[in-house]
């Protein structure tokens, strides 16, 4: 199995905003369990490159507690990377959570009764199928290197890197946005960097590049945090493709 951990990020900062939820967002997690069961919301649910405070992957609908932590701009730039990746995005503010809890079960009633509806989706212009791979993104660049312990002590001094081991052949940045690995297994590595792109049906995701002429070199096999499989385009680059866990 590998050891590579493309979107380990995600996973690791999703599980520390976990451990340090807000009164609002409890009080919403609350609310969502008791009044909304059947929709399987997920609290602190990666998506691309950002964390949704709670996601229902039935309903593709997001809900947002909005406190201190969050930013407009920020919030803008949040609302538009989960749209693309097919959510729709409801905002609540914590004092409406904590204090109007009625009024909030209303709305979200109504926004998955939306859900429940469905609407016919347009084509992509052109007429081609890439609605799978809407949220493809560059993940991750994993780097094949001799010594893991040296290439790590090199990238921390010189960029302030701050890099976690996964073993002794293995180390990563943990940012949540376009990480690096630094891969020592020569069983592992590849010859050149590795670039990873994520996207949210792998299935989908691996017969587009086969019929945009890529060859698959490594099929899709499983890793601790997801799954993926690696190509090498028409000018002979391996590349990887890969489907978080949240998202498969």
């Amino acid at each position: 199995m590998a050891r590579y951990r493309p979107a380990v990020g995600s996973t690791a900062r999703a599980r520390s905003l976990r451990k340090r939820m807000t009164k609002a967002e409890m009080a919403m997690l609350r609310l969502l369990r008791s009044g909304f069961p059947d929709w399987h919301f997920r609290k602190q649910v990666p998506i691309g490159r950002h964390v949704a405070d709670f996601a229902s992957h039935k309903a593709k609908l997001i809900i947002e507690v909005d406190g201190g932590q969050h930013s407009e701009p920020r919030d803008a730039s949040r609302t538009y990377v989960l749209q693309a990746a097919g959510y729709r995005v409801i905002r609540f503010w914590n004092n409406d959570v904590l204090g109007n809890p009625d009024g909030v079960a209303i709305l979200i009633d109504a926004a998955l009764v939306s859900s429940a509806t469905p609407t016919p989706a347009l084509p992509p212009q052109g007429g081609g199928q890439h609605g799978a791979l809407l949220m493809a993104r560059l993940n991750y660049v994993e780097l094949p290197v001799s010594d893991v312990g040296a290439a790590r002590a090199f990238y921390e001094a010189a960029f302030g890197w701050e890099m976690t081991a996964f073993g002794p052949t293995y180390a990563a940045t943990l940012t949540g946005d376009t990480d690096v690995g630094l891969q020592g297994d020569a069983a592992e590595a590849t010859k050149a960097p590795l670039p990873v792109i994520e996207v949210d049906d792998l299935e989908a995701a691996l017969a587009a590049v086969e019929r945009a002429g890529g060859r698959i070199v490594r099929p899709i096999f499983a890793f601790p945090g997801g799954r993926r499989f690696q190509f090498l385009d028409p000018s002979g680059n391996e590349v990887a493709a890969v489907q978080s866990e949240a998202h498969s």
